[in-house]
């Protein structure tokens, strides 16, 4: 970016009362722990302010960036000119009850687990499985985010939505075009704003019932997904990576019941020692894949289909890793972790 528009933009954000920050250290606010300097960080507080901000910077032909939670967003080493929004701030929920059942209004910045708390300590089900999304709103529908069988689009009435060109619209849920960890919010680079949810009646079992599934989710989350290293959820769209992975060659096919047949003994068996198996089999996956070598960057010991920091500050190595990965196993799913590799 050109140290004009650097001054240019500040000047701007300072006229219209729109918060930032200069010089964020990603590595400090993101879920992987590790990344470079964002100079110009935003933070606007309200819908009208984001709608005027992406104006202002398609007239003044500016590129920009919106990252949300950083859930599963891994961003270049170094100093990043790219002006980064954050919707953190339109974290407002509005809930309207009528005689069918719940309308809810969300902004883009609501995290998936507090947006499911909420639905959760109504009484109504049907958000229980995303709770332990780390997400935020506008980027679960952008990627149709869903766990446990719950889609957090399942219950969507409208969602506003500004292009980056700057003009605003309201897309209904027919409209979204949504497929597995896709939507025509992805395909279109829309930036989402603020979403209506509906929750009919039939949906209502009570709080205690709903605190139970979500107890009863979180336990089984904790135990079998990574919970202790920084880490970026899961590296690619695929609902068995395993399974996928056995379409390569013989060798991953045999790997992949040996994997299923182990999973099944351990569980029937012998549960205290299933995840002890997992990171053996997880070992083995990584050695035939030629990924074995990366220093403090790996996948989980829980599963194959989760990139883990060991303490490193830098993503350089993080980013050819993904790449490797990629490059080996593209035939067979796409990568949901996005990385941020040429950003300016």
């Amino acid at each position: 970016m050109k140290i004009s528009n650097f001054y240019k933009i500040q000047k701007w954000l300072k006229e219209n009362d729109i918060y930032f920050h200069n010089d964020v250290n990603i590595s400090s606010r993101s879920w992987i722990k590790a990344g470079g300097i964002v100079r110009t960080f935003i933070q606007p507080d309200n819908i009208i302010k984001c709608h005027e901000l992406i104006k202002f910077f398609s007239k003044e032909k500016i590129n920009f960036y919106v990252l949300g939670n950083q859930s599963n967003v891994i961003v270049r080493d170094g100093v990043i000119e790219t002006p980064i929004i954050n919707f953190i701030k339109l974290s407002h929920i509005q809930l309207n009850k009528s005689l069918n059942g719940l309308h809810i209004t969300c902004g883009s910045g609501v995290p998936i687990p507090k947006f499911s708390k909420y639905l959760t300590n109504q009484g109504y089900s049907g958000a229980e499985g995303i709770l332990g999304i780390p997400g935020s709103i506008g980027g679960g529908i952008c990627m149709n985010a869903s766990s446990y069988n719950n889609y957090l689009a399942t219950y969507i009435e409208d969602v506003k939505v500004v292009s980056d060109n700057g003009e605003l619209s309201i897309l209904k849920k027919k409209d979204l075009n949504l497929r597995w960890r896709g939507s025509i919010i992805k395909d279109k680079r829309y930036v989402v704003l603020e979403c209506k949810f509906f929750i009919p009646n039939k949906n209502y079992i009570g709080e205690n019932e709903t605190k139970k599934i979500s107890d009863k989710i979180l336990k089984h989350r904790r135990y079998y997904q990574e919970n202790k290293l920084p880490n970026l959820g899961s590296i690619f769209a695929t609902k068995n990576i395993y399974k996928d992975l056995s379409r390569k060659n013989i060798i991953f096919f045999l790997l992949y019941v040996f994997y299923k047949l182990g999973n099944y003994f351990f569980y029937k068996f012998n549960k205290s020692k299933i995840l002890n198996f997992r990171k053996f089999m997880i070992t083995l996956y990584l050695k035939m894949l030629g990924l074995d070598n990366f220093d403090q960057w790996s996948t989980s010991d829980k599963t194959l289909n989760c990139l883990v920091n060991k303490g490193a500050q830098e993503t350089d190595k993080a980013i050819s890793f993904l790449k490797e990965f990629k490059k080996k196993t593209k035939k067979y799913f796409e990568m949901e972790n996005i990385i941020l590799e040429d950003i300016q």
